[in-house]
């Protein structure tokens, strides 16, 4: 069987101010006339991607086409470890890659090596922007933080009120007052919280993807794609913003979009957001793509097996192993 390896960058805040990501006059990008990012050419990079057994032994070495993507030949009930490294990525390793189980696409996010000059530098600029928050304010944050983590919204409210007087620049207490606001169920003070904390700084990934949120939840879909986009331009591992775009993208008709984002946010921790790969396999369906929904279907009912969608994602296996046979649902792509 084929497993595909799809290398992706994670740039947020390597080299740039907080949340940014910088590529000019970067030869490594490829560009239109006008100068949007497309994304990485990976032909020039040197990058080298080794399939090893669990100890280390390589099996195979390739270097990964102008996307990113190698294709490797593997054993089904073979248990890998890839290895990725070039003169220009910190090394990245994943262990326990099974084929049998599914990883027949596997996402490998790379991180830019710095040198020593870089790092100091990125270490300086997030030490100021951490500096200029006034130790009061930050006490105040962290009063909030520990009252809401007890249920205790209107005194986390008066916290994250206090630390915002104190520090009106604080988008950070901003972003929180507006989770504690919509929790209250003040849902305009919470919206105008989170586009205060975005006003303060483009760049800020959490207010983005609640703002994202709210969209969705007024069936505003479009627009909740949007944000969730653009907070992802910030931080492109985040898993909220990850699992916005897929359910608005499923909402909007665009499947593939949908199996995408949650093939990358499954690459990465994303404990309560189970319910993508339901929609993923729904997408999947409708593009008649049987086989690799059934192992979507039943990823999610691993990841989450009491919710409200499970006994009808159990169903939509059965009927969907009927229709295509157990020999093809083994090994069926992700």
């Amino acid at each position: 069987m084929e497993m595909k390896v799809q290398l992706t960058f994670d740039d947020s805040a390597r080299g740039a101010a907080p949340g940014s990501i910088s590529t000019q006059n970067d030869p490594l990008h490829r560009g239109d006339t006008t100068g949007n990012v497309r994304g990485y050419d990976f032909t020039h990079m040197q990058i080298q991607v080794q399939l090893q057994d669990p100890t280390g032994g390589t099996f195979q070495e390739q270097m990964p086409q102008s996307d990113g993507q190698v294709r490797m030949t593997v054993c089904r009930k073979s248990i890998y470890r890839l290895r990725v490294l070039g003169p220009t990525i910190e090394e990245a390793i994943l262990d326990s890659v099974q084929p049998g189980n599914g990883d027949s696409l596997v996402t490998v996010v790379l991180h830019r090596k710095l040198s020593k000059e870089q790092r100091k530098a990125q270490e300086a600029m997030v030490s100021a922007h951490s500096l200029r928050v006034p130790n009061k304010a930050r006490k105040q944050l962290a009063k909030g933080d520990t009252a809401m983590k007890k249920g205790k919204l209107a005194e986390a409210e008066k916290y994250y009120l206090k630390a915002i007087a104190i520090y009106p620049q604080y988008e950070e207490a901003r972003n929180s007052l507006g989770v504690v606001l919509m929790r209250e169920g003040k849902k305009a003070e919470g919206q105008a919280a989170f586009e205060g904390a975005v006003a303060l700084n483009h760049n800020y990934a959490p207010a983005q993807v609640n703002r994202a949120k709210i969209a969705f939840d007024d069936k505003r879909f479009d627009d909740a794609y949007t944000l969730a986009r653009q907070a992802l331009k910030n931080e492109p591992l985040n898993a909220g913003a990850l699992f916005v775009a897929a359910e608005a993208a499923f909402f909007k008709g665009e499947y593939a979009d949908t199996v995408s984002y949650t093939r990358t946010l499954h690459s990465i921790p994303h404990g309560q957001y189970g319910l993508a790969h339901y929609l993923a396999a729904k997408s999947l369906e409708a593009q008649h793509q049987s086989d690799a929904a059934i192992v979507e279907y039943q990823t999610f009912l691993e990841e989450d097996p009491t919710d409200p969608n499970a006994k009808r994602a159990r169903e939509l296996v059965t009927l969907l192993q009927a229709s295509v046979g157990p020999a093809r649902v083994q090994g069926a792509p992700r």
